[in-house]
């Protein structure tokens, strides 16, 4: 019986997946003690990436303010946002698993690059419909979902590409460094899409998308042409003699066949993983329907929009501190860090939320919330890339964007009705608790298992130890 058949996995096959995964575990967490504070950009092809990204953050801040003008000058009828969102979630959520199969497949560096290429043309359509000033909703909706395309490529490719240019002691503060310039794009990214507009009209601000797209992939062809021993495969340098038999050995036990439903069998192994990514739904679901209620119940009961303004500077100011903190953090157990905090510290914004007190007590609790829900995001991606065989890691990483890809647009479509329902705050009490009783769950599921990987970890180590 081969270890890799997807349907069948022998206890010999088993025990040495066990064993590899204990190590792995435990190699974390030395790393979380004592070697993280190695920077990534030490490494020239990290410095390559993130300047690559970091340009590309910025051009995607610009998209969602520019497309909300571009849909009002071609649409008066108010459909233009809805469909525009339609066209690029839809395409998004069909073609997410894919795109991490695809990229688990073959090159992450080449998908990453045909996805560019796709999001670039995704805006030459647009642009060339104002330029000749004859856009219509048409032009929009099909862009949008071009660009659902390329990003469904694009995100599992990349969560899949870091831990191959980073080593696992540095990938913590690597994806802290990334977080850090997204969210700063996400928060310049609508002044930046309003002056451009206002300076050149539609077409310029969508031209300077296109102009951040074609610096991200000239980095990514640099980068594809580096020598492979300055590209990492689980955390070991690719090189003709550097790598020792048992770790290659160790490599091809683990190797995950293709196909999105044997990736999607992996998660079963590693429970941490699983479960939060189970808790997320309604996590994620609550900031959606937050996103949608918050400008009303500021309206309606706390005194104007002036209120939400400020508790939405709120939450950007505690995910830009959340991301620069996320790379100091040292946690022995990350995934009872995040559990904690998804469990308590979201149910509590929503409840003191809903119960409408004064802007500053909010603003302090969004913020924390903030800050704390990004570096337990960032502590969980870098778990997850650790821990998860490269071979089946996009794979996964498309199974936490597809469940985010579903959770948020029904989020933003259930929310409005059934505060309506309920009541505004009945409504965010019920999110609240809905979001406690899973962490609940996620618990009683994960502490007897870790209870036991621990244990069993302690007999395989004085085993060694006895035998050496």
């Amino acid at each position: 019986m081969r270890p890799n058949d997807p349907t069948k996995f022998g206890c010999n096959a088993c025990h040495r997946h066990a064993y590899s995964h204990f190590n792995a575990e435990k190699d974390y967490f030395l790393t979380s003690q004592s070697v993280r504070s190695g920077s990534p950009f030490r490494l020239s092809s990290f410095r390559l990436y993130y300047l690559g990204q970091s340009i590309s953050f910025l051009g995607d801040g610009i998209v969602p303010m520019t497309f909300a003008f571009a849909a009002l000058a071609v649409s008066d009828s108010g459909w233009g946002m809805p469909i525009v969102l339609l066209s690029l979630w839809g395409t998004r959520m069909l073609l997410i698993a894919p795109g991490g199969n695809v990229s688990d497949k073959y090159n992450r560096v080449t998908v990453m690059i045909a996805a560019d290429l796709v999001r670039l043309l995704a805006q030459i359509i647009p642009v060339f419909a104002f330029i000749t000033n004859t856009a219509t909703l048409w032009h929009l909706g099909i862009s949008a979902a071009l660009y659902g395309v390329g990003t469904a490529f694009y995100i599992p490719a990349s969560i899949g590409l870091l831990p191959r240019i980073v080593p696992k002691e540095s990938l913590q503060k690597a994806n802290s460094w990334i977080e850090l310039t997204l969210n700063t794009g996400l928060l310049a990214g609508p002044a930046l899409a309003t002056v451009l507009v206002s300076l050149g009209g539609i077409q310029t601000a969508l031209l300077f998308d296109i102009a951040t797209f074609l610096i991200s992939i000239a980095c990514l062809s640099v980068l594809f042409r580096l020598p492979k021993g300055q590209l990492l495969t689980n955390g070991l340098e690719e090189s003709d003699d550097g790598r020792t038999a048992e770790s290659v050995n160790d490599e091809k036990e683990n190797e995950i066949p293709p196909g999105f439903l044997n990736g999607l069998r992996l998660l079963p192994r590693y429970p941490g993983v699983l479960w939060l990514m189970l808790l997320s739904c309604p996590v994620q679901f609550s900031i959606a329907s937050i996103s949608v209620l918050g400008p009303i119940i500021a309206r309606d009961s706390l005194g104007g929009i002036a209120f939400w303004a400020g508790l939405a500077t709120a939450l950007a100011a505690g995910g830009l501190a959340g991301s620069f903190l996320a790379g100091w953090v040292k946690v022995k157990k990350p995934v009872l860090l995040v559990l904690v905090v998804l469990t308590i510290c979201q149910p509590i914004q929503l409840v003191l939320f809903g119960l409408g007190l004064n802007i500053i007590v909010l603003a302090v609790s969004f913020a924390a919330t903030a800050i704390l829900v990004t570096i337990a995001g960032i502590l969980f991606d870098t778990y997850v890339q650790i821990m998860v065989p490269d071979s089946a890691l996009s794979r996964v990483g498309s199974i936490e964007q597809t469940l985010m890809s579903v959770m948020i647009p029904i989020g933003f479509a259930v929310s409005l009705p059934m505060a309506q329902w309920l009541g505004s705050s009945q409504y965010l009490y019920s999110l609240a608790a809905i979001i406690a009783i899973c962490g609940l769950i996620a618990a009683i599921f994960l502490f007897p298992r870790q209870s036991r990987i621990d244990e069993s970890q302690t007999r395989m180590t004085q085993r060694t130890g006895s035998n050496k």
